[in-house]
């Protein structure tokens, strides 16, 4: 759990710059800081931090090597901007059901609202009742990291993000599975509540395959 405590510009210039992975030395020569002060401020690091009403964290791997949870990105908006931020990842998650960047889009509405004022919600709720998208359901925004495996819409939008090689296994009915061997697509889906998967050696977009995201039973990366 993040603590409340007073985070200096430095140590959130580390956060964003150690993102990907680096380790002591290298932090502070890209800081320009002796690697006593990058492990101070990694130590003080080390249980998260609270900004803005969101939460990030620095992980450790071995060999002093350490990387951060996310992009600590800030996005300064007037209530104009963020209503229009909120119409559109409402409309998408809307037009795209049970799809994983969809199911992303949502939660990213959820958290964007969480982080408003009184003042603001006020001025953007109503016209996004108005509007017929909703107001979104708030999300505090404890952020989460990419590689959590499984069929998690995150985890989805990373491999296709990534351009990796999947092992996909799905039910195709009757107490069957079948298993396709692809690159996730980033082009949308045709069918609503799908994802779509371009199948290795296919020789074109035609021959993309779309599976239901209800019904994918494991999703194994083989690389790229």
């Amino acid at each position: 759990m993040a603590r409340e405590r007073d985070t200096t510009e430095r140590e959130f210039k580390m956060l964003k710059e150690i993102h990907g992975g680096m380790t002591i030395e290298q932090a502070a020569e890209r800081l320009g800081v002796s690697t006593t002060t990058v492990d101070n401020w990694r130590d003080d690091l080390r249980e998260g931090v609270e900004f803005l009403d969101s939460y990030i964290k620095v992980d450790f791997g071995r060999r002093n090597r350490m990387d951060t949870t996310v992009h600590p990105i800030f996005l300064p908006a007037n209530s104009s901007e963020v209503y229009a931020l909120l119409m559109i990842l409402q409309e998408y998650a809307k037009d795209h059901p049970r799809e994983p960047r969809g199911m992303m889009a949502e939660k990213l509405a959820g958290k964007v609202h969480h982080q408003l004022t009184l003042y603001a919600r006020d001025l953007v709720d109503k016209n996004l009742v108005e509007s017929g998208v909703g107001v979104p359901d708030d999300v505090c925004p404890n952020f989460e990291k990419d590689n959590h495996g499984g069929c998690e819409p995150i985890y989805l939008t990373m491999l296709e993000k990534s351009v990796a090689r999947v092992s996909i296994v799905y039910d195709v009915g009757d107490g069957e599975s079948a298993c396709v061997r692809g690159k996730l697509s980033c082009r949308c889906p045709v069918q609503p509540g799908c994802v779509r998967v371009e199948p290795l050696g296919a020789a074109d977009e035609s021959e993309d395959l779309e599976i239901e995201y209800d019904k994918i039973v494991f999703v194994e990366l083989l690389g790229k």
